[in-house]
C-alpha cells in the first residue's frame, strides 16, 4: 500500500462520506476515539466496529485493503498485551479491540479526505510549524517505506538475508537501516532547502474550500455522539 493509492481513494472516489467536510470528520473521529477509549465493554466495541465497517462498505471503497491498512497497529499492541497480560482474556481482547477500532476510524477519515484538508483543519488548533512538520512527515514516511522495501528486495535477491550466516544477516540489515537513515537526512535537508527557495514563511497554504452537505455533516456528528453516549451509558452500568 502506497500513498498514491490513499490519495486516489481520497481525491478521485466519490461517496456520501467524501462529501462531508474535513472539520466535521475530525470532530466525528474525536467522538469515536473518546467512545473507544472510555469503553469497557466488548459488546459496545463490536457495535462501534460494525458501524465503521458499514460506513466503509457504503462508500464502495475496497474493504479488505482498508482493513489491511488499519491492522498495522496490531503488531505493537500485541507486544503491549504480552508485556502486561494479567492472566485473563478480557483485558487483551479489549486492548486489541480498541486499537483496531481506533485505527479503522482514523483510516476511514484518511481515505475519504484529501490530506491537505486534514492538515489545513488542524492549523487553527496547532502551531503552524507543527502542522507543516506533520504534513511533510506524512509525505516522507511513505517515501522512506518505499525505499526500505527496495533495499530489502535487493538484499533478498543478492542472498543477503538467506545465504549467509545469521550474524551477517543482522549486519546486512543494519547497513540497510544506516543507508535509510542517511537517505532520510538527505530528504529532510532537501525539503528544508526547497521550502525556503519557494518562499516558506511559517505555513504551507492550503484551502478548505470544498462543497459539503449539511445533512451528511449532521448525520456524521449524530453518529459520533450516539456512539459516545452508548459507551458512557454501558460503562456506567
Amino acid at each position: 500500500m502506497d500513498i498514491g493509492t490513499l490519495d486516489y481513494w481520497a481525491n478521485q472516489r466519490q461517496s456520501w462520506l467524501h462529501r462531508a467536510s474535513a472539520p466535521v470528520k475530525l470532530i466525528w473521529l474525536g467522538l469515536v476515539l473518546m467512545a473507544v477509549v472510555s469503553n469497557g465493554s466488548l459488546t459496545v466495541l463490536l457495535l462501534v466496529y460494525a458501524s465503521l465497517l458499514l460506513m466503509i462498505v457504503s462508500t464502495r471503497l475496497p474493504l479488505v485493503q482498508i482493513l489491511g491498512v488499519a491492522s498495522y497497529p496490531v503488531v505493537f499492541v500485541l507486544l503491549l498485551v504480552v508485556a502486561s497480560w494479567d492472566g485473563t482474556w478480557l483485558s487483551p481482547l479489549l486492548l486489541l479491540g480498541k486499537a483496531l477500532t481506533a485505527a479503522l476510524a482514523a483510516v476511514t477519515v484518511v481515505v475519504t479526505t484529501p490530506y491537505p484538508r486534514i492538515f489545513a483543519t488542524l492549523r487553527p488548533v496547532l502551531p503552524g510549524p507543527v502542522v507543516d512538520a506533520l504534513f511533510l512527515t506524512y509525505r516522507s514516511l511513505f517515501l522512506l517505506l518505499e525505499l526500505m522495501g527496495r533495499l530489502l528486495r535487493a538484499l533478498r535477491l543478492r542472498g543477503g538475508l538467506s545465504r549467509v550466516p545469521y550474524r551477517q544477516r543482522l549486519m546486512n540489515l543494519a547497513g540497510a537501516l544506516g543507508l535509510l537513515l542517511m537517505r532520510s537526512l538527505d530528504l529532510s535537508q532537501g525539503l528544508y532547502a526547497a521550502m525556503h527557495l519557494r518562499g516558506y514563511q511559517g505555513y504551507i497554504p492550503s484551502s478548505l474550500r470544498r462543497s459539503s452537505s449539511l445533512h451528511i455533516n449532521g448525520l456524521l456528528v449524530a453518529h459520533g455522539v450516539a456512539l459516545m453516549v452508548a459507551s458512557v451509558v454501558v460503562s456506567s452500568l
